[in-house]
């Protein structure tokens, strides 16, 4: 799976007129998906009420906000990590 990227450029923080610029990956997102659209989709593949779904998509979400709160990082192993490790130390080259 491709991640979309943009190359923002970025000066030192605190210095005049930014000092020296260096180039920096930044993720471009594309929206949401709402608890609706996924309601529906899993609908297709499973045989819970819509009912049921909606209740164990907002369940899973407060847990997954507070496992992110509480750093203790990934919050289940069945999910991947929704951030990307991206290198910038010393800028794109």
């Amino acid at each position: 799976m491709s991640i979309p990227y943009k190359v923002v450029q970025r000066g030192q923080p605190g210095v005049a007129g930014g000092g020296v610029k260096k180039l920096y990956a930044a993720v471009v997102t594309t929206g949401e998906t709402t608890v609706d659209e996924l309601t529906k989709e899993i609908e297709k593949f499973s045989a819970l009420s819509e009912a049921d779904i909606r209740g164990v998509i907002i369940a899973l979400e407060n847990v997954m906000q507070n496992e992110l709160a509480s750093m203790t990082g990934q919050p289940c192993d069945g999910i991947k990590k929704t951030s990307m490790p991206l290198d910038e130390k010393n800028g794109i080259k």
